[in-house]
């Protein structure tokens, strides 16, 4: 309503000034109508932006897998990375006991250059924490063990979004059965987490089809989304990772744009 009545203040404004000008033609007023109310509604956009992105509480992501090695601290930090460059206020959750997001977070301290991302390291129960920090940050972004862990089944009860890194291998899809157990568990509790599947380490040789494998084989699991998006198999993401820095702060524009389009696919 306040949108409205601004308009048509603004609107009168002009309209007084055609009339005191001497031209008080329809068209006349008709485009001081239309100019103030494109011009509120473009106000209104921006201020929508700007608290968008400095608003806390808009999303609990949680990072978790049956099985380790299949790059879910590096899609961790990469998320965390992208969201902090954007803007946004992040913290990172390590809640795995090999501490290698935290060991990233202690890299990038060095570096003056890049944007901050907050640090917690939780273990047992998160969820209370996740709920608290939920409150205080833009993002949360959890790194959970790669196993069926207490830290993964409570961040599953607080979570908006639980998104599960796997590698185009069997072993890998082997976990899935077991996995789908605990989210079905889990979403007794928190019916309205979302779910996605993101391959990770996918051959750069088009010529390998493992992709196309495991998108036939997820096609067994509806509750697992599978993103559109996936992360290629780059020494980028090496080499970042032990510099504490993400693949969108590095000079490879293929990684660069894989983890940007992972970020808008889940947000």
């Amino acid at each position: 309503m306040g949108l409205v009545f601004l308009g048509r203040f603004g609107a009168f404004l002009m309209d007084l000034r055609c009339r005191v000008k001497g031209d008080d033609n329809f068209s006349c007023c008709m485009q001081n109508y239309l100019c103030f109310y494109l011009l509120i509604i473009w106000c209104f956009y921006c201020i929508k932006m700007v608290l968008k992105r400095h608003m806390k509480g808009i999303m609990i992501i949680l990072i978790g897998s049956q099985k380790g090695g299949c790059g879910k601290s590096t899609t961790a930090v990469n998320i965390c990375a992208e969201l902090a460059k954007s803007g946004h206020d992040v913290v990172l959750v390590d809640a795995d006991r090999q501490c290698t997001a935290a060991n990233w977070i202690s890299d990038r301290l060095s570096k003056t250059q890049v944007a901050k991302v907050h640090c917690v390291q939780k273990y047992e129960n998160i969820r209370e924490t996740l709920l608290d920090l939920n409150q205080r940050y833009g993002f949360v972004v959890v790194d959970a063990a790669g196993r069926d862990s207490r830290e993964l089944r409570t961040g599953m009860t607080a979570a908006h979004v639980l998104l599960i890194p796997f590698r185009p291998s069997q072993p890998d899809l082997d976990t899935l059965p077991k996995l789908r157990e605990i989210i079905s568990q889990a979403m007794d509790l928190n019916p309205q987490l979302k779910v996605f599947g993101l391959l990770t380490m996918a051959p750069t040789n088009p010529v390998i089809n493992e992709e196309a494998e495991a998108r036939e084989y997820l096609q067994d699991y509806p509750e697992i989304h599978l993103l559109n998006t996936f992360v290629r198999d780059r020494k980028v993401y090496r080499d970042a990772m032990s510099e504490g820095l993400g693949v969108v702060e590095m000079d490879n524009p293929k990684a660069k744009n894989e983890i940007e389009e992972l970020v808008k696919e889940i947000i």
